[in-house]
């Protein structure tokens, strides 16, 4: 299977509490230019799983405000990100390409 990229892809991912499902998927970074995982100061499962597999990762913790604010998450992921001039996908915590 050749997983170069056609096109340089930056996916973000709110990972909240599933770090158990997320573990799993983590091999989808080869897909990927570069993957923003969005979690909370709490999350502290997540934060490690990112830490100890090398991915970028931002806390928002204005996600728990409301009754699990995902959109806000998102949002915070794109704003992160910038003006950058590439692809991106929005991938769910426990999606296995």
């Amino acid at each position: 299977m050749n997983t170069k990229n056609k096109f340089d892809i930056t996916a973000i991912t709110v990972c909240v509490n599933y770090a158990h499902l997320f573990k799993y998927c983590i091999s989808n970074r080869k897909f990927f230019k570069r993957w923003i995982i969005v979690t909370t100061s709490e999350d502290k499962d997540s934060i490690k799983l990112c830490q100890e597999n090398n991915l970028e990762y931002i806390i928002c913790d204005e996600i728990n405000d409301r009754t699990f604010f995902k959109s806000g998450a998102i949002n915070e992921g794109f704003d992160y990100l910038g003006k950058d001039k590439t692809w991106y996908l929005h991938i769910d915590a426990d999606v296995l390409l």
